[in-house]
């Protein structure tokens, strides 16, 4: 493979903690980025707060939806295979602990509850 010709296409992951309420990050993408060293190195890189639980999902089948078009042919097809991909059972959790996000979620609820 000639690496010039490779576009590389990174997650803008810092915008989604700033924008997500939960701490509770959801990353889709093909097999092989999802195991890829780049893309951990790159989640490394990034030095997401402790409370963020970040998960890498394998949705290669929705990649091939929307490759080969047939998103706009199928629609009840996209609907099985995106249900499929959501609870995929190669999620790959980014080194955060679920009873972090949980606290995350728990003072989001507090707040809400002062309002």
């Amino acid at each position: 493979i000639n690496k010039k010709n490779l576009v590389k296409v990174l997650p803008p992951i810092k915008k989604a903690v700033r924008i997500s309420m939960t701490g509770n990050i959801a990353m889709l993408a093909t097999n092989a980025v999802v195991r890829s060293k780049i893309l951990s190195e790159y989640v490394r890189k990034n030095r997401l707060p402790k409370l963020v639980n970040l998960k890498k999902i394998d949705a290669t089948k929705l990649v091939r939806l929307v490759e080969h078009g047939e998103f706009l042919k199928d629609k009840k097809l996209c609907e099985k295979k995106g249900k499929k991909s959501a609870v995929s059972k190669k999620e790959k959790p980014e080194g955060k602990k679920k009873n972090q996000a949980k606290k995350v979620d728990q003072k989001e609820k507090k707040t809400k509850s002062k309002s």
